[in-house]
C-alpha cells in the first residue's frame, strides 16, 4: 500500500481537482454551526468541525426519498445513483 501526503499549500488543488470529477459531500458552515453539505468550491469546506447539525449517514438514507413514479402505463424508478465522496468525516460518525 502507497501512502501519500498533501501539503498545506497542496490541499486546497487537490479538493479542487476532486470537486471537478465527483460530487462531494463535506461539513460546511451555516449559520455559525456545521452541516454535511454538497461542496461547491474547496474554500466552503471545514475540517475544524466539532460536531454537525445531521450525521452524515443523511447522505445515504436521506429523511424523504421517492422511490417510484406511477404512470397509467408505467413504472419509472426514481433513484439515481450518482459518484459521491463523503470527505471530512470523524471517526466516531463513521463508527
Amino acid at each position: 500500500m502507497d501512502c501519500y501526503y498533501l501539503g498545506a499549500d497542496e490541499f486546497t488543488t487537490f479538493v479542487s481537482g476532486l470537486l471537478e470529477k465527483s460530487r462531494i459531500v463535506a461539513p460546511v458552515a451555516k449559520d455559525g454551526k456545521f452541516a454535511f453539505e454538497t461542496l461547491t468550491s474547496a474554500g466552503d469546506l471545514r475540517l475544524d468541525y466539532d460536531v454537525t447539525i445531521l450525521p452524515p449517514k443523511k447522505v445515504f438514507w436521506p429523511p424523504v426519498q421517492p422511490l417510484l413514479k406511477f404512470g397509467r402505463d408505467s413504472v419509472e424508478n426514481c433513484i439515481k445513483p450518482e459518484a459521491t465522496i463523503l470527505f471530512g468525516v470523524h471517526f466516531y460518525d463513521i463508527k
